[in-house]
């Protein structure tokens, strides 16, 4: 049968230190229904709570009270490098992370990202827009065969379309292909009439390489 007029309290252990609304110690007195009710319990991390709560003849009961991030609200992206080859397998890996009000991770929240084909085209491995995960991040993995000079790229979550910026550049990489072409007719072998011959240098992209130091071998 419900027990009216005893007295409920709160004890001192759990989590209740974290929670704001609450302290221990604190004390009500049940209602006809032998119910005590504590309101007010707020907090701003989200996570689950314990609460512990005790009366002197019937002993003591916990309660775990969770609490979820509010809405999106900002975006910070972060990159593990801002510069990489443009050999299409060089990767920048942007990892954008959305939170509420109070700095709480949101999952389930898609992220796009923009600006990936003005002037020159930079390939994201994976399906977007990306959703983010329990951590609150949405991981792009970017590669180019284009090289392209400190790009700005945006961020944007979808739900309140919050945003953020990152650079990226993507350079000429190391010579590795070499394709040499004689200019011109035939030559008269007359010791005076010449050719020419050019020799081009590309990376793994097909960019071409300057300033690198092209050798006539002994063969």
């Amino acid at each position: 049968n419900p027990v009216e007029g005893t007295t409920v309290t709160v004890d001192d252990a759990g989590d209740v230190d974290a929670l704001d609304g609450i302290e221990d110690g604190e004390t009500k007195e049940t209602n006809e229904s032998g119910v005590a009710t504590f309101d007010g319990i707020t907090s701003e991390d989200a996570d689950t709570f314990t609460l512990q709560f005790s009366e002197e003849n019937a002993g003591d009961d916990t309660a775990e009270l969770e609490f979820v991030p509010g809405e999106a609200a900002n975006v910070d992206v972060d990159a593990d490098q801002t510069t990489a080859a443009a050999d299409g397998e060089d990767e920048i890996v942007a990892t954008a992370t959305v939170t509420d009000d109070n700095d709480n991770l949101v999952e389930g929240v898609d992220v796009e990202v923009d600006g990936l084909t003005n002037g020159g085209e930079i390939d994201v491995e994976e399906d977007t827009p990306v959703e983010t995960g329990e951590n609150g991040e949405a991981t792009f993995t970017l590669t180019s065969t284009d090289v392209i000079d400190d790009r700005e790229l945006t961020f944007t979550e979808q739900d309140n379309n919050n945003q953020d910026t990152q650079d990226v550049t993507f350079e000429t990489g190391p010579g590795d292909q070499i394709d040499a072409t004689v200019v011109g007719e035939p030559a008269t072998a007359d010791g005076q009439d010449e050719l020419t011959v050019e020799v081009e240098v590309l990376d793994a992209g097909d960019n071409p390489v300057a300033d690198t130091t092209v050798e006539v071998d002994h063969a």
